[in-house]
């Protein structure tokens, strides 16, 4: 299924996925649909693509229209899944690819520079093998992911770069006899120039989108560019926070986050504990380039008593004093660092701060300089075939 949507972005979405809750996973719950179902997001002008053998659209909850993905490709077959439980409709059904190698989705975005393009798969045992496949996702002739699929949840893979003369082209590939390739929603969403800014030839492979403190899922409506912003789990010494207001400015955030997300944060249960991360089990034990994007928000008006003033540490290396505004946001990056899985990130309060360290929510990403039309193991981000499990 494709669904399109003219928002400042571009989607396109061949069919439904599931996203767990679980901080630990990009894999989730939600759309339960049928084949597949192709979105463009522009200006607010909805317009949704579905593959769907026996209906045209499908219109969500949101208000978005999903159509046929059969003007998008003529090769593969629909297929319906067999495990539907807490499915969205465009999860429901997926195309599936039995012949030739490489089958592409060929998608035309006028205008556009900078995209958001994510891709989701729900094997749902349709074809009754309980043998969910592994298979290549590339994208303008660069390889983006290994896809290991689950049985029963839906896993999805997230990417940011410029496109080249009004147009991409999303692919998967077969690697294994036997494993056949499908898809169950493309989405491509156009973000503006300035977002997540790097080379034209550089792209930006998610890890993690996390929210700090929120309880559901928050996307589009509540996010313009229908990021997908997964609520991380607390563990022991972490405190929840609420906002006291409902008013927050992201005007200045170059990432444009969503107020949503900004009206919640983790803090320490001790006010002289770090608020730390480590990143074992996301990254591999050799160094990569990351990308992270933090997000503050103070979540009350303080008294002129109080002081909340900490630093970014990143083994060793630490930031300027780091002070939340209310009823705004804060953004702090982390552009091309080399990090490993030892690697470690603590928010550590100044000597004068009366008050622990917050933070509201965060994005992680692996980056990697592209070509045009680049053999099949270049681009890749170094930990695309982990990026999506279950838990």
């Amino acid at each position: 299924m494709i669904r399109s949507f003219f928002v400042l972005c571009k989607v396109v979405r061949i069919n439904k996925c599931c996203l767990d809750s679980n901080e630990t996973s990009m894999a989730t719950h939600l759309f339960p649909f049928h084949p597949c179902l192709l979105c463009l997001f522009f200006f607010f002008f909805l317009l949704f693509l579905g593959a769907d053998a026996t209906s045209d659209s499908y219109t969500d909850t949101d208000g978005i229209r999903w159509e046929s993905d059969t003007a998008y490709i003529s090769n593969g077959e629909s297929r319906t899944v067999q495990i539907t439980e807490s499915l969205a409709t465009p999860l429901t059904t997926l195309r599936v690819f039995s012949s030739r190698k490489k089958n592409c989705y060929p998608i035309l975005l006028p205008d556009a520079r900078r995209i958001l393009a994510r891709v989701s798969f729900h094997y749902g045992n349709y074809d009754n093998k309980a043998a969910p496949p592994t298979f290549k996702l590339q994208f303008d002739g660069n390889s983006w992911a290994t896809v290991v699929t689950r049985m029963d949840t839906a896993v999805y893979f997230e990417v940011v770069y410029d496109v080249r003369m009004g147009r991409t082209s999303i692919c998967v590939a077969q690697t294994i006899p036997e494993q056949l390739p499908f898809v169950s929603s493309i989405e491509v969403r156009r973000l503006e120039n300035s977002m997540y800014d790097g080379e034209p030839t550089y792209a930006f492979f998610l890890l993690r989108r996390w929210s700090f403190g929120a309880t559901d899922i928050v996307r589009y409506p509540d996010d313009n560019y229908d990021r997908i912003w997964v609520p991380a789990a607390d563990s022991a010494g972490i405190t929840l926070l609420s906002s006291d207001t409902t008013i927050m400015d992201t005007s200045n955030s170059t990432e444009h986050p969503p107020k949503a997300v900004l009206l919640n944060a983790f803090t320490t249960t001790d006010p002289s504990a770090d608020l730390s991360w480590t990143f074992a089990g996301l990254l591999p034990a050799a160094t990569i380039p990351v990308f992270i994007n933090l997000y503050f928000a103070e979540m009350t008006a303080l008294s002129s008593s109080d002081v909340r003033s900490f630093r970014i540490d990143m083994d060793g290396n630490t930031s300027d004093p780091i002070v939340p505004p209310y009823q705004n946001v804060l953004e702090f990056s982390f552009a091309d660092r080399g990090v490993t899985a030892s690697s470690q990130m603590a928010l550590r309060a100044t000597a004068d701060a009366t008050l622990p360290p917050i933070i509201s929510a965060m994005e992680i990403f692996t980056g990697k300089s592209l070509s045009n039309g680049t053999a099949e193991s270049d681009g890749e981000s170094p930990l695309a075939s982990n990026l999506n499990e279950s838990v």
